[in-house]
C-alpha cells in the first residue's frame, strides 16, 4: 500500500557554530561599548557560517511485524499480550553552511544557506528455534504482499533517508532600541529528499530450520523535489557586548511532483545464504502534485568572541523545530 504522504517530520537539531569573517580594518570584534549603544558589532561585508548538526527525524507508519496478542478467533480470547515492531528512530549528524552579503545599503543582506544530512538504521524481529528443530508461531507481517505470510521466522524493516534543503534570500535589519534587533526576510526554499524504506518477511518451509527459507522483500522509494517562498523574521535581544538570545521564525510553502513507488520480490535463501529464484511480483509508481506546508522555529543563544588578534568566534546552542515534510 502505497503511503500517501508523510505523517510527520520532526527535526530536532542542537548546533554548534562557528563563524570567521574579515573584519573592517582597525575595528575589532566586540569593543567595549555599551550594553545598549546603537553600534554595530563585527561589522563586515560578508560573513560565512558552518554548523554541526545533531538532530533527529521521526516518521509516521513504518510498523512493519506483530508478535502475538491476537487470538485466533473472535469468541478466543488472547493468552498473551502483543508486541508491535517499528523502525525505531535515531540522532544522526548533518551539517549546514551558509553566507551572509551585507549589502551596505540601509541594512539590506543577502543570504544562501544549504543543509545536508543522511540518516540509515533499522530493526529485526526474529524468533528462537524450539528444541525439535521448528519454530513457534505468533510473528506475523503488519504490511500486505502477495507472498500472504502469516508464521514468520524473521521480520525486518529499515530506511534510509537523503535530506537537502537550500534557503536564499533578502532580509533587512533594523535597529529597534539598541538592544534589540528585527530581521523581516524574505526568500525562496528548495529541497531534494529522498526517502527509501525496505521491509523484509522470512518464512522458513514447514516451519523447519533444515528447510530453506521464502523471502518477500518490499521496497518502498518516496522523492520530493520541490521549490516554494519563505518568508520570516528574526530576532535578537542583546544582553551585554557579547551575549545575545536569538528567536527566529519562518513559514514556506514548497511545492513538488511528488513520485511514489514500490517494488516487491519473491525469493528463496538457503542454509547457507544463498538467495535464488527473485521474482518481482509488484511493480506500481504514483505521482501526484503537492503544495506543503512548513514551519520552522528557532531559540537560542549566541556568544561572541574573538580570538588571534581580530578574529570573531560564535558560539551557537540552537533548539529547531521543523513541522511539515521538510
Amino acid at each position: 500500500m502505497l503511503i500517501r504522504k508523510f505523517k510527520q517530520v520532526l527535526v530536532t537539531s542542537i548546533v554548534l557554530l562557528s563563524t570567521a569573517s574579515a573584519p573592517a580594518a582597525g575595528d575589532y570584534c566586540c569593543p567595549d561599548i555599551d550594553a545598549c549603544a546603537s553600534q554595530w558589532c563585527c561589522g563586515t561585508d560578508a560573513e560565512v557560517y558552518m554548523d554541526f548538526l545533531y538532530w533527529q527525524i521521526g516518521v509516521g507508519g513504518t510498523e512493519f511485524a506483530i508478535f502475538e496478542g491476537i487470538s485466533s478467533s473472535p469468541t478466543t480470547p488472547i493468552t498473551s499480550d502483543g508486541n508491535i515492531f517499528d523502525i525505531e528512530c535515531n540522532w544522526d549528524p548533518g551539517f549546514r553552511v551558509g553566507v551572509i552579503f551585507d549589502l551596505c545599503q540601509c541594512n539590506w543582506d543577502f543570504f544562501t544557506e544549504y543543509t545536508y544530512l543522511y540518516e540509515r538504521f533499522g530493526t529485526t524481529a526474529s524468533l528462537e528455534t524450539l528444541s525439535n528443530g521448528f519454530l513457534p508461531p505468533g510473528l506475523a507481517p503488519l504490511i500486505n504482499s502477495n507472498g500472504g505470510f502469516s508464521d514468520l521466522s524473521q521480520a525486518g524493516g529499515n530506511w534510509d533517508n537523503r535530506l537537502q534543503v537550500l534557503n536564499a534570500g533578502f532580509g533587512r535589519t533594523f535597529d529597534v532600541c539598541g538592544c534589540f534587533l528585527l530581521r523581516p526576510h524574505l526568500g525562496i526554499k528548495a529541497t531534494w529528499q529522498t526517502m527509501k524504506t525496505r521491509f523484509i518477511y522470512d518464512r522458513r518451509i514447514n516451519k523447519n530450520v533444515f528447510f530453506p527459507t521464502l523471502r518477500d522483500t518490499l521496497a518502498f522509494r518516496n522523492e520530493f523535489d520541490g521549490v516554494g517562498l519563505r518568508g520570516g523574521i528574526d530576532t535578537s535581544w542583546i544582553f551585554n557586548r557579547c551575549l545575545r538570545v536569538v528567536g527566529n521564525m519562518s513559514f514556506s510553502g514548497v511545492w513538488s511532483d511528488m513520485c511514489l513507488s514500490r517494488i516487491d520480490v519473491r525469493s528463496t535463501v538457503f542454509n547457507d545464504g544463498q538467495i535464488t529464484n527473485p521474482i518481482v511480483n509488484v511493480d506500481i509508481k504514483e505521482r501526484f502534485c503537492v503544495l506543503v506546508p512548513v514551519f520552522e522555529m528557532l531559540f537560542g543563544f549566541r556568544f561572541d568572541t574573538s580570538f588571534a588578534a581580530a578574529i570573531p568566534l560564535i558560539c551557537f546552542w540552537d533548539g529547531r523545530i521543523k513541522s511539515g515534510l521538510i
